[in-house]
């Protein structure tokens, strides 16, 4: 497990040796710093997880401080210690990004907890970080094209397979643009009502998107909630070879079947040529025979 790094700020020299004291006893690497000029010197150099900092300092204020430290080092927790707390002074703390706001006399126990939950809310926010870096990643490396849309269909997001579906330019071309824009006037009035009026169902339906240079492609689009929030989550897969396949497919079928009911017909003229020319030949064959027996009588009518 990594050990936690903590800087303590206070022009205090006691008292921040004997906080670095208590807290080296916790576990923790410390380091000290009189002053905010030489505090903003440390954290220029080294990574911290949190800061133990005194509002009152000499020179540059514990404020000046924190709001500097939050601009180069914004994953770090900084919690603002006060010997004259107000209520101005602690909104302005919170405000410029610190984690906690304790009164001194310091209480020892106190401090040590609040520095525990500082350092779990910042693994907490940097863990969601990467989980959304990862989650972007794979977004964007989608095939299918993906935007994130206000309730009024309001484009917010689109990920790089939905540029290219459309024939944009890249980051943040369909910002601000309706994608139900890109649709055929008449498939925009089929659908335009039922995607204001969604609520928190998931649509599932066919249509077909125009880019700006007149190409068409047949997408399947599915629209969902996205969180807790009212806005929208649309992917849109490509089905435009699908449809051709699907096209080529019925053509190659009906070819089929004209060819089985042509060869079908030909069949039954052929058969009834064969039935034609196999009665032909038996009447052939009765009328030799009659011929035969007529000869015979012939024959012995003359001998």
């Amino acid at each position: 497990m990594t050990v936690k790094r903590i800087i303590v700020v206070d022009d205090d020299r006691h008292l921040r040796e004997t906080l670095s004291d208590l807290l080296t006893l916790e576990g923790y690497q410390v380091e000290m710093a009189g002053t905010g000029e030489d505090a903003l010197s440390l954290t220029e150099k080294e990574e911290f997880d949190v800061s133990v900092l005194d509002i009152q300092l000499p020179g540059i204020s514990g404020i000046d401080v924190l709001r500097k430290i939050k601009e180069t080092h914004p994953d770090m927790e900084v919690i603002i210690l006060t010997g004259r707390a107000t209520l101005e002074t602690a909104i302005e703390a919170v405000n410029a990004g610190a984690f906690f706001f304790i009164q001194k006399p310091l209480d020892p126990e106190f401090l040590k907890l609040t520095i525990r939950r500082a350092i779990e809310a910042r693994e907490a926010r940097l863990q969601k970080e990467e989980l959304l870096k990862f989650n972007t990643s794979i977004i964007e490396s989608m095939n299918e094209g993906l935007i994130i849309e206000r309730p009024d269909s309001t484009i917010t997001y689109s990920n790089p397979a939905m540029w290219g579906l459309l024939d944009q330019p890249g980051t943040d071309a369909l910002n601000g643009k309706k994608w139900y824009d890109f649709l055929v006037d008449i498939e925009r009035m089929r659908l335009e009502e039922d995607i204001k009026n969604r609520q928190s169902s998931v649509q599932l339906f066919e249509t077909a998107l125009i880019t700006p240079s007149g190409k068409r492609r047949d997408v399947l689009v599915s629209s969902r909630p996205f969180d807790d929030t009212e806005n929208f989550i649309t992917t849109f897969t490509d089905i435009t070879e699908l449809h051709i396949a699907l096209r080529k497919k019925e053509e190659y079928l009906k070819k089929m079947e004209t060819l089985f009911s042509l060869g079908f017909n030909r069949e039954k003229e052929i058969l009834k040529l064969k039935n034609a020319v196999a009665k032909l030949l038996s009447d052939k064959k009765v009328l030799e025979e009659e011929i035969e027996t007529l000869k015979k009588k012939v024959y012995e009518a003359n001998y």
